[in-house]
């Protein structure tokens, strides 16, 4: 064990609280080598919602996770660092961390996709339409490529489907939003969300060319 992941934890096992538990269960994981557990045990941590405001989480990736990412399926990393970057105050910061990730999953073409899809939705909430579009554009050929459904896919068509909503472009929103609804469950959908996307899907093939 580091000295930096020791002080870590010691720090953070001192404190209690409501994650004492899971500061016991990592460091044991840890010490113990069990990469694959430790893994599920750490993406279920950062979904907690205790932690969705503030830098724990940074401080998290910074101290702990840091240490081993390298032993983690890459694109299980980006699924563990997305939660991550939303406690970021600065879009730009978290974009910046998205891409120091992506340079490190540059062997997995699936985990690249994903980083490419959350960096294309900071851009996307932060209204930057012109590069949200380069990344869509960029993507979109490759999506086509693949010849069997990933767990990105949906991820990717629901950035499109919000981009061309944005932007009044109804044939592209209307195609892209049905191949989301094709790759999910639905009954994950709540129902508010799916009253809007239906409302939405029927305005756009009225109004699609």
């Amino acid at each position: 064990m580091s000295s930096l992941v020791e002080k870590y934890l010691s720090e953070q096992k001192s404190v209690g609280g409501p994650f004492a538990n899971e500061w016991l269960e990592f460091e044991s994981l840890y010490q113990s080598r069990l990469w694959h557990e430790l893994t599920l045990r750490v993406t279920s941590f950062v979904h907690r919602d205790e932690l969705k405001q503030g830098d724990q989480l940074k401080t998290f990736y910074e101290n702990f996770l840091s240490d081993f990412e390298h032993r983690i399926n890459q694109l299980a990393l980006v699924e563990i660092i997305i939660p991550i970057t939303r406690t970021f105050k600065q879009v730009d910061q978290a974009i910046e961390f998205i891409q120091q990730i992506r340079e490190k999953v540059k062997n997995n073409s699936i985990a690249v996709l994903l980083c490419d899809i959350t960096i294309g939705k900071a851009y996307l909430v932060t209204k930057n339409l012109i590069e949200t579009k380069k990344i869509i554009e960029n993507l979109t050929p490759k999506f086509d490529e693949l010849d069997h459904l990933t767990t990105v896919h949906s991820r990717f068509y629901d950035l499109a489907s919000n981009y061309y909503r944005v932007m009044g472009n109804h044939n592209e929103y209307y195609q892209n939003a049905l191949k989301y609804l094709g790759c999910i469950d639905l009954s994950i959908i709540p129902l508010k969300e799916k009253a809007e996307r239906a409302f939405n899907l029927g305005l756009a093939a009225l109004l699609a060319e």
